[in-house]
């Protein structure tokens, strides 16, 4: 398989502590990875460098080969799921999907729109607005808005925690099997176990 993301010696210190020191990872194509931590450990914050949100002191990213360390992160092809999900709340979920989707020509953005509205079985709400919607629903939604630009890497914020623990088990098997059926790799972060174990093909524990 072929290298998607490869973050060499990730150094951040804020303040005086150390978050993160020397953090290293490889991440293969199609390749789901669960950094599973304690709060402070350093697992957001190297998802945010990543996604080109906050800056490293040192050391150096590259996705399929391309150095992406200094680019800006409208300019890194990384999409993102927040912990929040933070959708438009003015907007139905089609506007919601499209919204990364501005500079493709009207075809192409319509072409787009329908796969990830297939893929993420959101056809029968593709008109309402997020309020309407549970918090599974929501979920979906926001996985799909950062699937349609078609990135290099999705990247997800503690997706589950704000969920229904009774929901959680199954929640997690539609986004491992999103995840998968899209081919896209993915990094998620989380500090619930059954997170790590249920949605990824590879677990790396961080330690505060």
């Amino acid at each position: 398989m072929d290298t998607t993301l490869t973050a060499s010696n990730i150094c951040k210190k804020m303040g005086k502590k150390t978050v993160l020191n020397q953090f290293s990872l490889n991440l293969e194509e199609s390749e789901i990875v669960a950094l599973l931590g304690n709060s402070g450990c350093g697992k957001t914050t190297f998802l945010r460098i990543l996604a080109g949100l906050e800056t490293s002191d040192s050391g150096t990213i590259e996705i399929s080969g391309t150095d992406i360390t200094v680019l800006p992160a409208e300019k890194r092809n990384i999409g993102l799921v927040f912990q929040d999900f933070a959708l438009f709340p003015h907007m139905s979920v089609k506007k919601n999907i499209l919204y990364g989707l501005h500079k493709l020509p009207k075809n192409e953005r319509m072409q787009r729109l329908n796969e990830v509205i297939e893929l993420t079985s959101l056809a029968d709400f593709i008109n309402q607005y997020p309020h309407q919607l549970s918090g599974g629903q929501q979920q979906r939604v926001a996985l799909a808005r950062a699937l349609a630009p078609n990135p290099s890497l999705v990247l997800l914020d503690e997706p589950f925690s704000s969920l229904d623990a009774s929901l959680r088990s199954s929640l997690r098997h539609g986004v491992r099997e999103i995840l998968k059926n899209a081919q896209i790799p993915a990094i998620i972060v989380t500090h619930d176990q059954a997170d790590a174990d249920e949605v990824a093909d590879r677990v790396i524990n961080m330690s505060c």
